[in-house]
């Protein structure tokens, strides 16, 4: 579990720190020397790459597509959002996404020993900052475009509960209700009809 975390944190962009004034990150480490784990083995001590230089940004753009699939989804199963209403679910979903993943960042850190290994894991609150920014950006303009197509496919095609739908419904019975008006007073008067009226109450 720990391991999943410092790897979210590293996608991220924050990365981990396995000792005092050390880091790991998708842009590069610089460690010193490491104990003989074999989970550490492909941590290079020293400053290095850690990675292709075109494979960081893949990495990095990792976070951005599941704040994308997360707004899809949202679009989707929300029902009916208005066009406002969608991009702040999404930033919704990215708040909680990132106060979640900084309380498993903060959980799966701490330290190993005195000196040098007092510092070790990842920051929960810059995981917490990153990660609801990213996530939340991408799932609020994804949502949103979704919606919005939603939305246009739905008005053009006429579908009922639109606004172009319910102009041209004819099995709605709002549509086709007639309003008929009566004067309570017309028995009242002779013929049954106001004098001289010319409203629709004084219509046969």
């Amino acid at each position: 579990p720990n391991a999943i975390a410092w790897a979210i944190a590293f996608s991220l962009g924050p990365g981990f720190a396995f000792g005092s004034g050390t880091t790991v990150a998708a842009t590069g480490s610089a460690l010193g020397a490491l104990p003989a784990l074999p989970v550490l083995a492909a941590l290079p001590p020293g400053v290095h790459g850690t990675m292709p230089t075109w494979l960081a940004p893949v990495v990095l753009a990792l976070p951005y597509l599941a704040g994308g699939v997360g707004g899809v989804l949202i679009a989707r199963t929300a029902p009916a959002l208005t066009v406002e209403a969608a991009p702040l679910w999404g930033l919704a979903c990215g708040a909680v996404a990132g106060g979640l993943l900084g309380l498993v960042a903060a959980f799966s850190g701490g330290p190993l020993g005195d000196s040098r290994l007092a510092a070790v894991g990842p920051s929960g609150w810059q995981v917490a900052v990153v990660a609801a920014l990213e996530i939340g950006v991408s799932a609020a303009v994804t949502a949103g475009l979704v919606n919005y197509v939603a939305l246009r496919r739905a008005s053009r095609s006429g579908a009922p509960g639109s606004v172009a739908g319910r102009g041209a419904d004819k099995s709605d019975p709002a549509s086709t209700r007639h309003v008929i008006y009566l004067d309570p007073r017309a028995g009242d008067k002779p013929g049954g009809r106001p004098s001289g009226g010319t409203g629709p109450s004084a219509l046969p």
